[in-house]
């Protein structure tokens, strides 16, 4: 990727309070433990997955005008991503998920707080033309809402932007499945693509997923798609040259600290693969080295490595 290429991820911010007792955990007492604060949030991981990998990446979100929020951009500027077209909102600017899990590292409770994507909206409303036009690829949170993918989308086919899509909540994408017929590339679990395709993907082995992702790619006429499979690793189908061509790709034993983030890796290694060029089955290589690295780490993002070549 030359020095002047730059890719604009839009997409939240969110900041995950983790609580981990220190011996039984009490729903109705007082449990000693420890909390940790993490960034995270689709776009916010992608963002700064992609600057550890080498990419150049403008981010167009919203956050909290408080201390929170300004630490979020405050460390995404430090990864040095670009962070004009962050907003900074009074209130419900990020999501925040709070979660406790008892001694044994399993979860007990969780309370997410979502945010109001009006305010990325407004800025799509405002600059999403000069964001487009100024960025050499999109990534795009498909599930923001209609009004925001519709303009991102259109703006990008407009100045012949490739866009590479991953769901948040799935919302959505599932009453407007047409969206992705401007997608240049579809990243997303086999959960979501059970929804996507009103299918039961539980216990497939990653041949009944490989005839899935081709199911995919022919019916939505996507240009292509991949499946992430977990510990399976992922299958994919690409479309974009003519024939299509599919394949799966094994995931990398990995003794998991924690698996926080690991899919917004992949997605990231992968993508930025693709913008450089590199076919389908290296791109998700790639991703799969990327996910690996965060599987490893107590980061919900990639530590530093080697970037995407």
């Amino acid at each position: 990727m030359s020095a002047k290429e730059t890719i604009a991820v839009i997409g939240t911010v969110f900041v995950d309070i983790k609580g981990f007792a220190d011996a039984h955990y009490d729903p109705a007492g007082r449990n000693v433990g420890k909390i940790k604060l993490v960034h995270g949030g689709v776009g916010r991981n992608v963002a700064e997955d992609v600057a550890r990998l080498g990419g150049g990446v403008l981010f167009v979100s919203s956050a909290d005008d408080d201390m929170l929020g300004h630490g979020v951009v405050n460390r995404l500027s430090h990864s040095k991503i670009d962070t004009r077209y962050v907003r900074f909102a009074p209130s419900a600017g990020m999501g925040l998920w709070m979660v406790i899990n008892d001694a044994a590292g399993r979860q007990a409770g969780a309370i997410s707080q979502m945010p109001d994507v009006k305010h990325i909206e407004r800025i799509i409303d405002e600059h999403g033309d000069a964001i487009v036009r100024e960025a050499d690829h999109i990534v795009l949170e498909i599930d923001l809402n209609e009004q925001i993918s519709r303009r991102v989308l259109d703006l990008a086919w407009m100045y012949g932007k490739q866009v590479y899509a991953l769901p948040g909540n799935m919302e959505v994408l599932l009453r407007n499945v047409e969206l992705l017929k401007k997608v240049s590339c579809f990243i997303c679990n086999d959960i979501e693509a059970g929804r996507l395709f009103h299918t039961e993907t539980a216990g497939k082995d990653p041949e009944d997923m490989q005839r899935l992702v081709r199911r995919g790619v022919k019916e939505l006429e996507l240009p292509s798609m991949v499946i992430t499979l977990g510990e399976k690793g992922c299958v994919f189908c690409d479309a974009r040259k003519g024939a299509p061509e599919d394949g799966w790709e094994p995931a990398i034993a990995t003794d998991v600290i924690d698996p926080s983030g690991a899919g917004d890796a992949f997605f990231s290694g992968t993508m930025l693969a693709l913008t450089r060029g590199l076919p389908m089955r290296k791109a998700v290589k790639a991703g799969t080295q990327a996910a690996h690295r965060v599987l490893r780490s107590t980061e919900s993002t990639v530590p530093a490595a080697k970037a995407v070549e």
